[in-house]
């Protein structure tokens, strides 16, 4: 059986003040809390307008308070966008409190935007990917979706799924992300489309202007192949793994993805068994083998 894991995601729906934006988030995190949910995600600065009495830093502690007793309530992690203030700097933050309603981890933006750095946010610099106990998750926020290289460096750090929490849908880059890096992409989103995007890059499941909770669930196990040399196998595959195997196949990208979902092999053991060759490592063998042919050419042999 795989890793799966059941993921709620939510769409705020341009609320129009921050009463209205909080009901909602918290309405949303304890629906996803009912549903049996194991993490749920909530949108950037869900505090941030200007439209209150109320003092923003004492607003967040309550909200804290809140977030913090629907993930213990639900033994759910929830992950959360809001300012925070380290040493009286001001951070753009994805905050995770875990099972027990404890925070557990800090994600800072580290690419705020020219108007969030004029009115005092300071930029992070570190990009942490959380251990959950059910896979490595690591977090971006909204403007950062400018920079691919930090999205390349969240799968260098072993990320098997990125969450987004942003102001604005974000559209086609988020399935880009999740092709080039091959891990899950989850948005969520003041806005009105958050979305859970395959390793394939493939949208999953998405809000609507009617639904803003989305619950999807996603096996942490999934691997991703190319056809070369593996496709005339998975028929044999099907016939001896049958229902504990999925086979999910894509004809225009020459792709398929395998997912482990009974207790019959682990995928290690089904890919021996068959000589299936996963598409990174087979991208990877092929390019030493193009390295060894220049050289050759280079060298006149």
């Amino acid at each position: 059986m795989g890793r799966t894991a059941r993921i709620g995601t939510t769409a705020l729906g341009y609320y129009g003040d921050k009463a209205e934006g909080w009901r909602r988030a918290l309405e949303l995190a304890e629906a996803a809390g009912q549903s049996g949910c194991d993490l749920v995600l909530l949108p950037e600065a869900l505090y941030s307008r200007s439209d209150d009495a109320q003092p923003e830093q004492e607003a967040l502690l309550v909200m804290r308070e809140q977030l913090s007793e629907i993930a213990r309530r639900h033994s759910m992690y929830v992950m959360a966008g809001m300012h925070a203030w380290e040493d009286d700097v001001r951070f753009n933050c994805a905050v995770l409190f875990g099972r027990s309603g404890d925070v557990t981890g800090t994600y800072r933006k580290i690419h705020p935007t020219e108007g969030e750095i004029r009115s005092g946010v300071a930029p992070g610099t570190d990009l942490p990917v959380f251990d959950l106990d059910f896979g490595r998750v690591g977090a971006m926020v909204c403007f950062d979706i400018g920079w691919p290289d930090e999205w390349a460096r969240l799968a260098e750090k072993g990320a098997e799924m990125v969450c987004w929490l942003s102001a604005y849908d974000g559209g086609f880059p988020l399935q880009a992300y999740a092709w080039t890096n091959r891990y899950y992409v989850v948005s969520s989103v003041r806005s009105t489309e958050a979305k859970f995007i395959d390793v394939t890059g493939a949208i999953l499941s998405r809000t609507s202007r009617w639904t803003r909770l989305c619950i999807d669930e996603l096996n942490l196990d999934r691997e991703l192949f190319h056809i070369d040399q593996n496709w005339d196998r998975l028929a044999a595959v099907q016939a001896r793994y049958g229902d504990s195997v999925g086979v999910r196949g894509f004809s225009e990208e020459n792709l398929f993805t395998l997912d482990p979902l009974g207790d019959l092999a682990t995928l290690e053991e089904v890919k021996r068994e068959f000589r299936l060759e996963r598409y990174d490592a087979y991208h990877g063998r092929v390019t030493l083998i193009q390295d060894e042919a220049r050289r050759k050419l280079a060298s006149g042999r």
